[in-house]
């Protein structure tokens, strides 16, 4: 309760966030109450202007009625480039401009086919470390959920990389200086066997970059936030921070989780907040498969990387998101695409894809264009 009334403070001092890019590859019909649809324009979403900001914690507020509800279908499978693809599984999409801010409001994942992970599952920290025995020596037992295994030559090194799955959505967008290829995920989304230098698959081949807001349940949620990034030809980065938004709860040396919450009884939560962590106490007395958040979030991330602000909802009903992003429209940061600079009538390329409890296999659109209102 105390956090909700921080995060409520924390509303009346910057603009609300609540958006929804409208865009769409088929025209398809809004099955929920989402605001009014519309005949819809193969290819290209129109973004409704408002002189009002939309509420950031009420995404079905009124003023989204005004906007309209345009869907795109994003591929059945994974890595779409190299594979046969169903355009099938559809994301519905606002968005609202003021004179400040653009909002993007997507909802995707109501077929519970493509959507596995109930309600009840997703707040559990998708990366964390469990006890596995309660003998009381918890130096010995601690060991994450799972790791990632690296081939080095003959030897197989069991890596300090943690399990990252997780649900997340991104929001890609063409900056101009990327050739032909523009901001197309099913480009940009590479096999594994086609890495950059850096061995990163996400990389861009028409020489520039690529923005992304890329929202993340488990390690960016918490703190309302969605990772500010960029794509380049050596692969993904975050913008640059003086404070990040998340960090890794792990002890190289140790082996061990680095910190755990201050108040015991919040020691069993999904999340644990930078301002509640201490460093772990091997001597506490823990019960088997009691778990440890993997990642610590950061309420107080500052730079570039925390520009996109973000707020969401999940329907137990129909297991779908509803996510709003929210950004400036300029942002005097090198790293990012200059929205401000889009005349009226003008459009920017972008693309869209969606992970359900994924690592990197995701699901992408192809790329569609977002109209600014005249």
């Amino acid at each position: 309760m105390a956090r909700m009334g921080n995060f409520r403070r924390w509303m009346l001092m910057v603009p609300m966030l609540s958006g929804l890019l409208g865009l769409m590859f088929l025209g398809c019909e809004d099955p929920g109450s989402y605001g009014q649809v519309e005949p819809l324009t193969y290819g290209h979403v129109v973004v409704h202007s408002s002189a009002v900001e939309p509420p950031m914690d009420n995404p079905r507020d009124a003023i989204w009625n005004g906007a309209m509800t345009t869907a795109i279908f994003a591929s059945d499978s994974a890595f779409a480039d190299s594979l046969p693809v169903i355009d099938s599984l559809p994301i519905y999409i606002k968005a609202i401009k003021t004179s400040e801010y653009l909002y993007i409001r997507v909802r995707w994942g109501e077929n519970a086919v493509i959507n596995k992970r109930s309600y009840s599952v997703w707040p559990n920290p998708m990366v964390h470390f469990v006890s596995v025995d309660n003998s009381g020596d918890t130096s010995r037992y601690w060991s994450r959920r799972a790791t990632q295994d690296i081939f080095t030559d003959t030897l197989l090194i069991d890596t300090v990389i943690v399990w990252h799955d997780q649900d997340r959505f991104a929001v890609i967008w063409n900056t101009g200086d990327n050739g032909s290829e523009g901001a197309d995920c099913r480009t940009m989304c590479h096999m594994p066997a086609d890495t950059s230098l850096t061995g990163d698959r996400m990389y861009t081949t028409g020489g520039g970059h690529a923005d992304v807001w890329h929202w993340q349940a488990a390690t960016t949620d918490p703190v309302f936030l969605a990772e500010d990034e960029y794509w380049g030809p050596e692969g993904r980065a975050v913008d640059a921070f003086a404070q990040p938004i998340f960090d890794v709860n792990f002890d190289s040396v140790l082996f061990l989780p680095l910190s755990m919450n201050e108040d015991p009884n919040q020691r069993r939560k999904p999340f644990l907040h930078l301002d509640d962590a201490i460093p772990f106490d091997s001597t506490y007395t823990w019960n088997n498969l009691d778990s440890i958040p993997g990642y610590i979030v950061n309420d107080n991330a500052t730079g570039s990387i925390a520009d996109v602000n973000a707020y969401s909802s999940f329907s137990r009903t129909d297991k779908s998101w509803m996510v709003v992003m929210r950004r400036r429209l300029t942002t005097g940061n090198g790293d990012d695409f200059d929205l401000g600079s889009i005349q009226p009538g003008d459009s920017v390329m972008v693309t869209m894809a969606f992970m359900n409890n994924a690592t990197s296999i995701h699901h992408g659109s192809r790329p569609f264009y977002i109209v600014f209102p005249q």
